[in-house]
């Protein structure tokens, strides 16, 4: 069987997307990843992105908190492999009040940080 016949037509153009991806890749590991992709594509075992995700940085950073210092790098590079999927990852640095999203899709990221608000003083409050 061909590999034509085993892979829709948007598969194919997915697996299109991916290949290329992946000879444009400055990074060997995500070249790596996205070599075992195609691969798992044309078996018709689909990878899930976090499991991608998994496989470049070495552990799951969906399942606990951890320190993801790259996050940002490794997360165009996944989104780039995945163009349709629109990727939320949420954190929280090191420093008080610094919380935000970022959204990623086909390589582009938006970030959005927390603002703290108080409320104005307030006399009738006070208990």
């Amino acid at each position: 069987m061909s590999e034509s016949s085993i892979l829709s037509e948007a598969d194919q153009e997915e697996l299109k997307t991916l290949e290329e991806v992946q000879k444009n890749s400055k990074s060997e590991k995500v070249k790596e990843v996205l070599g075992e992709t195609i691969k798992t594509l044309k078996g018709q075992l689909p990878k899930e992105p976090e499991e991608v995700i998994a496989d470049i940085i070495g552990y799951n950073p969906f399942e606990d908190e951890c320190k993801w210092y790259d996050h940002h790098k490794e997360m165009v590079n996944v989104s780039e492999m995945y163009p349709n999927v629109l990727f939320i990852l949420e954190g929280e640095g090191e420093e008080s009040g610094d919380i935000w999203t970022k959204y990623y899709k086909n390589g582009k990221c938006q970030e959005c940080r927390a603002k703290i608000t108080y409320d104005e003083f307030d006399e009738s409050k006070l208990i």
